[in-house]
């Protein structure tokens, strides 16, 4: 199937992949793979809506062209799913969000666009477990979900990034699908020793404490 026009896309990494296929058995992070494409299927609410792509660490979460709000609220929400199921998994990952002009051609796994290039930059500046909405479309993203059963998946909180100050971002709202705030102790355990890591675990503390657990119905 080819798909093109305006679509909304979540795109994720794994954190900490490449020292992961460095240290480790190349088996082990092959079952990571294979349990992080597992999960990102079960992620979109509505398959009809939202669908995805995978390579490597990578996994990329887009509308499937219907061009309306509920696609992009159906997208806000399946990054919502993952980042929460991917934490419970034991898979630390960290994403972005945009729309704009795509062109996906599902039958060649081929993906292509302004807006994943945006998702890609963004994703790779941020110092945490988490995704951001790009400036240009926060009130379009905003506007999706406000005041129905997923307004809880986007938050406005400053998220950390690599470089210059901290300041409020449109970011997914994920943490009320834990169970408690030990279950970020486990999702980084394995990387204890990793400095860089672990300050991206403290920043991921540190929203999980003010965002808070308030439950969602979606």
């Amino acid at each position: 199937m080819i798909i093109s026009g305006k679509i909304p896309i979540a795109l994720f990494d794994i954190l900490g992949f490449r020292s992961l296929i460095v240290a480790t058995d190349p088996s082990k992070y092959s079952d990571i793979l294979e349990n992080l494409r597992i999960i990102s299927k079960g992620a979109s609410p509505i398959e009809y809506f939202v669908d995805m792509m995978f390579f490597s660490d990578t996994i990329v979460l887009y509308g499937k062209g219907k061009e309306n709000v509920l696609e992009v609220a159906l997208v806000a929400v399946a990054a919502s799913n993952l980042l929460g199921i991917a934490a419970r998994r034991k898979i630390p990952i960290r994403g972005a969000l945009s729309f704009g002009d795509m062109h996906i051609n599902t039958a060649k796994n081929y993906i292509a666009g302004a807006p994943l290039v945006k998702a890609y930059d963004l994703e790779k500046q941020q110092e945490w477990m988490g995704a951001v909405v790009d400036r240009e479309h926060e009130k379009l993203f905003e506007s999706s979900v406000a005041k129905g059963p997923a307004s809880n998946c986007l938050v406005s909180y400053p998220a950390p990034m690599k470089t210059g100050p901290r300041e409020k971002w449109l970011c997914v709202g994920w943490t009320f699908r834990l169970e408690s705030r030990n279950d970020l102790a486990v999702v980084f355990k394995e990387s204890e020793q990793d400095h860089d890591i672990y300050r991206k675990y403290k920043n991921t503390l540190e929203f999980y404490d003010v965002i808070g657990r308030e439950k969602s119905t979606v």
